[in-house]
């Protein structure tokens, strides 16, 4: 890349040397009309957020979450990008940079994230970061949340939960499968046995969420299985048990 041909001053006073070419092709309004300067512009951002919005232009990588910029810098320099003449679709496709930074706080704060992607219509952040929403509920949408998801994202969020749960259901009401009877274990023992699955399986379906852990599906039905004498019905069991949980962990999340 050629040598810079153009500084940009932040309002606190730090100087980037930038290439008025690649600010010009990434935006389109001369970056707010500074770039009809000759040599240099003032910019009204402190460095934190100009900062990020030279990241984005060049696709430069903001390191880990724990050493690069908060998500709520990241929110206020998107949020200044039609200032600039910048797309908040293009700087932020999946893969870049960008994206990455505000993604890699969805485990913490995954309604912020699916809020601000929602707003922007970021369909690939709004669909990656659902997963980490599962256990959000009505009650921590806020206000201001709800009318920036707006109701065609909010009615996909609760979709995914409602789908995930019944999913669960689902699966969990698959009858157990019984073996021939065998005079170790006559049909009254399978019954009971039956019985006994049938109770675990109907606190599991009472309970059933969408972030419901397979150890807690496991857990459950291995109380079951430590009251069972029969060694066929211990196999059947452990054998549901083991699709069961297969089929549950490749469920979709997203």
């Amino acid at each position: 890349m050629s040598k810079p041909n153009f500084c940009l001053v932040s309002s606190d006073d730090v100087q980037y040397h930038v290439h008025r070419q690649a600010l010009g092709r990434s935006s389109s309004n001369l970056f707010n009309l500074l770039l009809k300067n000759e040599s240099s512009a003032s910019v009204p951002e402190k460095s934190a957020v100009l900062s990020i919005i030279l990241h984005a232009i060049y696709e430069m990588s903001f390191g880990s979450a724990e050493c690069g910029p908060s998500l709520s810098a990241l929110i206020t320099s998107v949020n200044l990008f039609p200032k600039y003449g910048l797309e908040a679709k293009t700087c932020l496709k999946a893969g870049t940079h960008l994206y990455n930074a505000v993604f890699d706080y969805s485990p913490h704060t995954p309604l912020l994230v699916f809020t601000f992607a929602a707003r922007l219509d970021l369909e690939d952040l709004a669909v990656a970061s659902s997963e980490y929403t599962l256990s959000c509920t009505p009650n921590d949408i806020t206000e201001g949340m709800l009318n920036d998801i707006g109701t065609r994202y909010l009615r996909r969020l609760f979709q995914l939960q409602r789908r995930r749960t019944e999913a669960l259901r689902n699966l969990l009401l698959a009858p157990l499968q019984l073996h021939p009877s065998v005079k170790e274990c006559p049909p009254a023992v399978q019954v009971r046995t039956n019985n006994d699955w049938k109770r675990a399986t109907a606190s599991l379906v009472y309970t059933a969420h969408p972030t419901m852990s397979c150890q807690t599906i496991d857990a459950t039905y291995k109380l079951v299985v430590d009251h069972v004498e029969c060694e066929h019905c211990r196999e059947n069991i452990n054998s549901r048990v083991k699709s069961l949980l297969v089929d549950w962990s490749n469920e979709k999340v997203s």
